[in-house]
């Protein structure tokens, strides 16, 4: 049986809680990343602190709302994506509301790379898991045709 390694951590605040200190200094020790979530509301004062307690990449949400939501793709999206990528050497990739080949085009040209969650755990969530092979060929022709869409 092959044991992975943990390479990365997504922090995500929860506020409310007691706050944790993590140190990117003490996970990079340890060969795993810090990263963080950037959102349309985040202040330029808080970017500033997230891009200094991050490595290996930030994580911008593209939309206000929640995940699987529709993304309506702007040139505020994109300009602010782009004023974050000046600001840091870290690769910025996008997420939230990306759930086909054109979408997911669009955004990799402001970008660093994106990221499809909620259109796989849809496809997942509709299958008979007795039918592992459909879902298996399903859940390829989604990652093809989004692969094909960034290409």
């Amino acid at each position: 049986m092959k044991i992975s390694k943990l390479k990365n951590i997504l922090r995500i605040l929860l506020p409310g809680r007691k706050k944790q200190k993590i140190t990117v200094k003490k996970l990079n020790d340890k060969d795993i990343d810090l990263i963080r979530l950037i959102s349309p509301t985040t202040t330029k004062e808080r970017i500033d602190k997230i891009l200094t307690s991050s490595s290996g990449y930030l994580y911008y949400i593209s939309l206000k709302g929640v995940t699987g939501s529709e993304l309506k793709i702007s040139d505020e999206l994109e300009n602010r994506v782009l004023e974050i990528k000046k600001q840091t050497k870290l690769p910025v990739v996008v997420g939230f509301g990306i759930k086909d080949a054109k979408t997911a085009k669009k955004m990799s040209l402001c970008s660093d790379g994106v990221v499809v969650g909620s259109k796989l755990v849809d496809e997942i969530g509709s299958l008979n898991p007795n039918k592992e092979n459909i879902l298996n060929q399903n859940l390829t022709s989604i990652i093809s045709e989004l692969k094909e869409g960034i290409s």
